[in-house]
């Protein structure tokens, strides 16, 4: 028979606050080498992958290696989203604002990650 488990808001807070904390040391200890001169242009990857696959076939290798990481970014996002919404939720608020909140919100939190590590 199927139970019903209810987490409590306070502990979703705690819980999005945890896997924000674990998005930016996983952010930090991925790419955590400023010292090294790398400019990051942003959506370089699938402009080459573009350009790739216009000009020739591309190995599955070399579209791995350009894919995989992009897929992974998304999604550590995942969990953020999902817990994200929950702790945004109330009775009150329309269930299509707390979605275009969370994505707003998630979209902004990305941005800030992408911009720290540009700037650092």
């Amino acid at each position: 028979m199927p139970r019903e488990v209810v987490v409590r808001k306070p502990l979703t807070v705690v819980l999005l606050l945890a896997v924000s904390i674990a998005i930016v040391s996983v952010t930090v200890w991925m790419a955590g080498r400023s010292y090294e001169n790398f400019d990051p242009i942003p959506f370089d990857d699938l402009r080459y992958l573009a350009k790739r696959l216009a000009e020739r076939p591309i190995s599955t290798q070399i579209l791995a290696v350009l894919v995989v990481p992009m897929i992974a970014n998304v999604l550590l996002f995942v969990p953020w989203g999902f817990l994200a919404f929950i702790a945004f939720y109330t009775a009150e608020r329309p269930t299509l604002q707390t979605y275009v909140l969370t994505i707003l919100l998630g979209f902004s939190f990305t941005l800030a990650i992408e911009a720290w590590q540009y700037f650092l």
